[in-house]
C-alpha cells in the first residue's frame, strides 16, 4: 500500500506561557529507528520529552512525566490527523514557571507538533514491484507512454531476435509534494 511520510527531518518551536516547546518530526522505518531517533533528540535539561509514532498500524506514545494523556496522545492524534505514516514527533519541553493545566498541555503538545507536521515536506511512497513483460514493437510506443505514466523506473529491455520486447526489473517511484 501506498503511503505519505516525511522527506525529512522537521523542527518547530513555540514558546507558550513561558515554557518553550521545540517538536522534531522524523521519518522512521521500524521501531528501532524510532527509540533510536528519539534517544538522539532526548534533552536531558529538558523538563519533559514526550512523543509519539506511528508505524502503519502500530503506534505508540509517552507522557515522559506529564499528567496521563495531556502529551503523547495530543501528540499522536496530531500525527494520525496529519495523514503522515511511518514517522516519530518528539516534543521537548523546558519549563517556564507558569502550569498549563490538563486542558493547556493537551493544546500545547498537540498544537506544535501539529504545526511542526505542517511545515514538514512530504512524500508518497509506492512499493515497488518487479515484473516482467514481453511486448511486441508495434505495441513498444503504447507500452513506453503507460510506463512514464506510472512513473516507473529501472526499465532494463532484451531485444528478442523474434518480434517482441522484453522489459524486467520495472519498479515505482517516489513522488514528493508539499504540504
Amino acid at each position: 500500500m501506498s503511503y505519505t511520510t516525511l522527506k525529512e527531518r522537521v523542527r518547530c518551536e513555540k514558546e507558550i506561557k513561558k515554557s518553550r516547546f521545540i517538536a522534531i518530526a522524523s521519518p522512521i522505518n521500524d521501531e528501532q529507528s524510532a527509540h533510536s531517533f528519539l534517544n538522539e533528540v532526548r534533552d536531558t535539561r529538558a523538563t519533559h520529552n514526550c512523543w509519539a509514532y506511528k508505524l502503519g498500524d502500530q503506534y505508540r506514545s509517552n507522557d515522559d512525566g506529564e499528567p496521563s494523556g495531556t502529551a503523547g496522545k495530543p501528540i499522536y492524534s496530531a500525527i494520525n490527523s496529519s495523514g503522515i505514516d511511518m514517522v516519530i514527533v518528539v516534543v521537548i519541553r523546558y519549563f517556564g514557571g507558569i502550569k498549563l493545566g490538563t486542558g493547556g498541555l493537551v493544546r500545547a503538545y498537540g498544537g506544535v507538533a501539529s504545526d511542526c507536521l505542517k511545515l514538514a515536506t512530504t512524500c508518497l511512497i509506492k512499493p515497488k514491484v518487479q515484473i516482467g513483460l514481453d511486448v511486441p514493437f508495434d505495441l513498444l510506443g503504447v507500452v513506453y507512454h503507460q510506463l512514464q505514466t506510472l512513473h516507473v523506473e529501472d526499465i532494463e529491455q532484451d531485444y528478442d531476435s523474434g518480434q517482441c520486447i522484453s522489459f524486467h526489473q520495472l519498479g515505482m517511484c517516489f513522488v514528493t509534494r508539499g504540504m
